[in-house]
């Protein structure tokens, strides 16, 4: 797989999980939101907020918001992991 075809499917799916986390994947831990909802709640027009699901990334500003908003993690909005794997331990200067 080349480098852009890696980056075209990595788009297609974190625009699926922005779909997928407005449409309700954790109902219970928040409210539901449709289309023109979600562009009100982000504070973008309809038209902009559209193509976030289908063909543009979402900004990065607007990541926290839209994540608190639909009660799925920053971690899982980027990767579609569930969990992040351990951070390497800090290096310990010496002198």
């Amino acid at each position: 797989m080349t480098e852009k075809q890696k980056q075209v499917r990595y788009e297609d799916q974190f625009q699926a999980r922005v779909e997928l986390a407005r449409t309700g994947a954790r109902a219970s831990a928040g409210p539901h939101y449709d289309r023109p909802g979600m562009a009100k709640a982000l504070g973008v027009p309809l038209d902009r907020y559209t193509r976030y699901e289908s063909r543009h990334m979402m900004p990065l500003y607007l990541i926290p918001k839209f994540c608190k908003l639909t009660s799925v993690t920053v971690s899982w909005l980027i990767t579609g992991a569930t969990e992040l794997p351990e951070a390497p331990p800090a290096r310990i200067k010496t002198a």
